[in-house]
């Protein structure tokens, strides 16, 4: 015969597992959700100009720069 120890113990388990569960489902379902009413955006963005790869921005090219450094650096 089991404790009631390990049945609370297993209870507490079970119980943690749902409820772990159900959060993660909502929140996929509400990040599938926000994905899903901003897709129209997204098709709109692409229609655009796309930029050239000489047209980098100041920011673009420093974030560019410290790429490169980092991955000579690293390898």
């Amino acid at each position: 015969m089991v404790s009631i120890l390990a049945q609370e113990r297993l209870l507490g388990a079970a119980l943690g597992a749902i409820f772990t569960g159900v959060v993660v489902f909502e929140q996929r379902r509400s990040i599938y959700s926000l994905i899903s009413q901003n897709q129209p955006q997204i098709e709109v963005q692409k229609e655009g100009k796309e930029p050239k790869l000489g047209e980098l921005d100041s920011l673009g090219w420093r974030y560019s720069k410290k790429w490169e450094f980092s991955a000579h650096s690293y390898f």
